[in-house]
C-alpha cells in the first residue's frame, strides 16, 4: 500500500490499528465509547515531491515529523494540500522529502516505533 501511494503524485493517507471489539459495559455505552478499539498510527500526506507525516499516540496526540538535515522546499500549493484539513498551511519545517517521509513510514510498520532518525514535534 506505501509503496502505491508513494508512486502517486498525491495521497492522504490515514494508518490506524484496528485491535477488534472493545469488551462494551453498561458505563461505556452510557459514555457512547466506540465498539471496536482503534488506535491511531499516523498520517501521511504527499504532494509532488514533498510531504508531511504526523504519528499520533493513543489519546490522538500529534507528533509532526520533522528532518534534522533540514526542510524541504515546499510551494503555498503544496503546503496547503498538506494542511490535513487545516485552513492554514503546513508549517515549512514540517515538510518532508516524500522519499524520506515514506521509508519513516515504512520503517514504523515493521518496528512499531518512530524513526529515530527524524526529530518530532509535539503539536497537541
Amino acid at each position: 500500500m506505501l509503496t502505491r501511494a508513494a508512486a502517486a503524485e498525491a495521497c492522504d493517507l490515514w494508518v490506524l490499528l484496528d485491535r477488534g471489539t472493545r469488551h462494551r459495559t453498561w458505563l461505556g455505552r452510557l459514555l457512547s465509547l466506540p465498539a471496536r478499539d482503534i488506535e491511531p498510527c499516523f498520517w501521511l500526506g504527499k504532494a509532488g515531491g514533498v510531504a508531511v507525516l504526523m504519528f499520533l499516540d493513543g489519546a490522538w496526540s500529534e507528533y509532526r515529523a520533522t528532518d534534522p538535515d533540514g526542510p524541504a522546499p515546499a510551494t503555498e500549493a503544496q503546503r496547503m494540500a498538506l494542511s490535513c484539513e487545516e485552513p492554514t498551511p503546513a508549517p515549512p519545517e514540517s515538510c518532508l522529502r516524500a522519499e524520506r517521509a515514506f521509508a519513516a513510514a515504512a520503517e514504523y510498520l515493521v518496528r512499531g516505533e518512530r524513526p529515530r532518525w527524524l526529530v518530532y514535534q509535539y503539536v497537541r
